[in-house]
């Protein structure tokens, strides 16, 4: 199965939350669409699913992204999906397996919440596919022995389901998933970082830099509307999607990147590479006046970033 992304040499690979390899697939020379990965406004991916996103029984209460692994699951009820559609779900991404081919989705989860984005497809499914019943789902919950997905604001955007397996040659795709510790570590809730609190979503809004890097060299920026990018004066642009919970709990999800010609930059490489990769770290962030501070999502610090002008 080839999956189709963008080439691109490396000199200092970015390793995305997602865990995904290789670049994903865009046109060159444009940023990536984010169309398909973002919530329309009504469902802002700023925002936590509604009350009613999630189911009163205890077991939705209790349940966890690891829960969804050992079952290669049909999708029913969802959105411009064939009826042959499968859902398969590891630690680091989310397999569609359409009659077609497959569409690769990186994901990020705490609790039963979810942020998902589409960073790559095999060949054979054609141009740029869409998905918005998983892109734009924020939730899981328990349903029998199968699941809801559920957007922001509490609507069903799929079903999956325990229905046979997929009709195609059996290879990594298809198997089910092992559950390893390496699994259940990447599928863990986050601990938040030390006085991590309640963050307003338009409080994370704009751009950010290290204080010991000048902004030309690397920034991150946040957009209203879920989505958050990297520049770098040598690096190719860095980019994905984000939720902020209201916990201070960030969830991340990106696209692979290079460092490429950033082997003697103004700025050290290691220095830029940890302002560019810090987003694909956080797991918490608190904001400290005009600085934030970033936390991995085992609550051990990753440095902090400080709000930049508008004309920086």
């Amino acid at each position: 199965m080839t999956i189709r992304r963008s080439s691109c040499a490396a000199v200092i690979v970015i390793a995305v939350l997602a865990g995904t390899t290789g670049c994903a697939h865009r046109s060159p020379g444009t940023e990536p669409s984010l169309g398909d990965s973002t919530p329309s406004p009504s469902t802002s991916s700023l925002s936590t699913p509604s009350p009613g996103a999630s189911s009163s029984s205890s077991a939705s209460a209790t349940a966890t992204a690891i829960d969804l692994m050992p079952t290669v699951w049909r999708v029913r009820g969802a959105a411009g999906e064939a009826e042959a559609t499968w859902l398969r779900v590891d630690g680091a991404s989310l397999q569609i397996l359409r009659p077609k081919g497959a569409v690769n989705l990186a994901w990020s989860t705490e609790g039963n919440g979810m942020l998902a984005l589409l960073t790559g497809w095999s060949t054979s499914v054609g141009d740029r596919p869409s998905a918005p019943w998983l892109t734009t789902a924020a939730a899981f919950d328990r349903d029998g022995d199968g699941w809801l997905l559920r957007d922001a604001a509490g609507r069903v955007t799929a079903r999956l389901v325990r229905d046979g397996t997929p009709p195609v040659a059996k290879n990594y795709f298809t198997d089910a998933p092992v559950v390893t510790s390496w699994e259940r570590r990447r599928l863990a809730d986050v601990v938040p970082g030390p006085g991590v609190h309640a963050v307003r979503p338009q409080e994370l809004v704009g751009r950010w830099g290290r204080s010991d890097v000048d902004p030309k060299d690397a920034s991150v920026a946040f957009t209203a509307d879920g989505a958050w990018s990297a520049t770098t004066r040598c690096a190719n642009g860095h980019s994905g999607a984000y939720r902020l919970l209201e916990s201070g709990v960030l969830l991340t999800v990106g696209y692979a990147t290079t460092l490429v010609g950033c082997q003697q930059p103004p700025q050290p490489v290691a220095t830029v590479a940890d302002t560019v990769t810090s987003i694909d770290s956080a797991g918490s962030v608190r904001l400290d006046g005009d600085d934030l501070v970033l936390y991995d999502r085992g609550g051990a610090p990753l440095g902090a970033l400080h709000r930049l002008p508008a004309s920086s």
